[in-house]
């Protein structure tokens, strides 16, 4: 499912380079380079001609080449604002937030070109192509909300991007309250951190119901409003590729059905130069035939001497028909020359979707289980530095328990030997460490019922499953790692 994405970003000052980016009167060095975004990066500077503004009236325009900070500035103005920012050196209020509105990749690519192919190089060369109306529909209901929720008088501008692989929409507003004073208290944040943390719930709340649900992109799901369970950076990343990959195969079919597609197409269009090869071979012979011809009968007529009305009708009707072969010659050439870019744009389309194919299988084959034994590995570690610490306390019980003993006794070193390692974690870990290490990677991933499966089904009590091992808010992934190999000793300890 296609997820929205919001960007919000306080500014103190809007400075002139920033201003230059987002309106695309910098350089392409400059703009790839700016900050540490890396869309910038994808910036291709042949699309940008497809860039426009949504404007107060909500009017599709081009960029318009004025500075933002000039149109802060006579926004100012007009207001009798002053900005706080220009009593002192360094700024100490925030003054406006530059807003970046996108979404998941593909949903948000079909709004912006529709079906069009579009090469996402930065620096391929010009391609034709032209503005899906979705896209400007759904720049000027952003603009909508922005003014609904800040206020229209406070939105400087919004700014659409195509030329990067991620199209986005971009807004520039003001902090201006009600009262006619700079408070991005008042008008973002709030009194206290709860009021900010609800105010940007509710912001991605609303931008969902009033906007993107209208165009396939929905609200990620926050932890407010989830079951509460504690999920780890490892464990989320495995729930991702594990999600992934039970949808890969079906975009491998996808892909398939596309390549076959192509096979079609290709065959159609060699078809079609193999054809317009042997007609352009044809109409440049009968071309020849005909200048023959002509020669011929100029030669004919110069050696009879003899002129009559006949003789001077065949020769033009030879020229009229010589024309005529041309221009089907030049017509021929112009659609076998556009017959061999299309076979070209197809290889090059039956190349891209080789590439994405490989990168579908590359996730089902390497990711999926390098996290997986990654998360053994991290596991058993675990696992072996707490047998090395319960080996230490092992050892020093054996000392004191020896040294405590009268010398005439000590022959009972064995039976000592028995008491303290008999029954303990280093036997259970010695005898299963495989089983051990499995159990625990699965409790640490939250995979509850498949760690009680294997247990069950390799000797052990799922029985002993309790709230001990239970993560903690407090507990790191060290922690973690422990509870869960303690309690995969006491699961499979028979």
């Amino acid at each position: 499912m296609a997820k929205q994405i919001l960007d919000f970003r306080p500014r103190k000052v809007l400075e002139e380079k920033e201003s230059s980016v987002i309106l695309r009167t910098a350089g392409t060095t400059v703009i790839r380079q700016y900050g540490r975004n890396k869309a910038y990066r994808t910036y291709c500077p042949q699309r940008r001609h497809l860039n426009f503004e949504v404007d107060g009236e909500k009017n599709i325009t081009g960029v318009k080449n004025i500075s933002l900070v000039c149109r802060v500035s006579e926004f100012l103005k007009s207001k009798g604002l002053e900005n706080p920012n220009n009593a002192g050196k360094n700024p100490i209020a925030r003054t406006m937030v530059v807003f970046k509105f996108s979404g998941s990749k593909e949903r948000i690519r079909e709004m912006a070109f529709g079906k069009q192919q579009v090469s996402w190089n930065p620096d391929a060369p010009f391609q034709l192509l032209r503005r899906n109306p979705e896209f400007e529909s759904w720049a000027k209901q952003l603009r909508t909300f922005l003014e609904l929720r800040y206020g229209k008088e406070n939105v400087v501008a919004v700014i659409a991007h195509l030329d990067v692989a991620l199209p986005d929409v971009m807004a520039v507003v003001l902090a201006v309250s009600s009262s006619n004073k700079f408070s991005y208290i008042e008008k973002f944040a709030g009194d206290d951190k709860f009021s900010y943390r609800q105010r940007n719930i509710d912001t991605h709340d609303q931008l969902y119901e009033q906007v993107n649900k209208h165009f396939g992109l929905e609200r990620g799901e926050r932890r407010s409003s989830s079951d509460g369970h504690f999920f780890t950076l490892t464990s989320y990343e495995f729930e991702m590729l594990q999600y992934i990959s039970l949808n890969l195969q079906e975009k491998l079919d996808k892909l398939q059905q596309e390549k076959e597609s192509i096979d079609v197409e290709e065959e159609r269009l060699l078809e079609s130069v193999k054809s317009k090869t042997t007609e352009l071979a044809n109409k440049k012979k009968r071309k020849a035939e005909i200048e023959s011809k002509i020669t011929s009968q100029k030669s004919q007529a110069e050696r009879e001497k003899v002129i009559n009305d006949e003789m001077e009708h065949r020769p033009q009707i030879l020229y009229e028909e010589l024309d005529k072969i041309i221009s089907r010659i030049i017509e021929t050439q112009q659609q076998l020359k556009s017959a061999r870019e299309q076979l070209q744009d197809v290889a090059d389309r039956r190349a891209e979707l080789d590439e994405q194919a490989k990168d579908i299988e590359k996730k089902i084959k390497q990711d999926l289980p390098t996290l997986h034994e990654k998360t053994m590995r991290d596991v058993r570690s675990t696992g072996w530095k707490i047998f090395g610490e319960d080996s230490v306390e092992q050892i020093n019980a054996i000392e004191k328990y020896i040294a405590d003993l009268p010398e005439h006794k000590r022959n009972t070193f064995t039976k000592v030997l028995n008491h303290v390692f008999g029954d303990s974690m280093i036997s259970t870990i010695l005898s299963r460490p495989n089983e051990i290490a499995a159990v625990s990677a699965a409790l640490f991933l939250g995979y509850i019922e498949q760690a009680k499966f294997f247990v069950d089904s390799h000797g052990g009590n799922s029985r002993k499953l309790d709230g001990e091992w239970m993560r903690d808010s407090a507990d790191d992934d060290e922690a973690w790692r422990r509870k869960c190999f303690y309690m995969g000793i006491k699961m499979m300890h028979k």
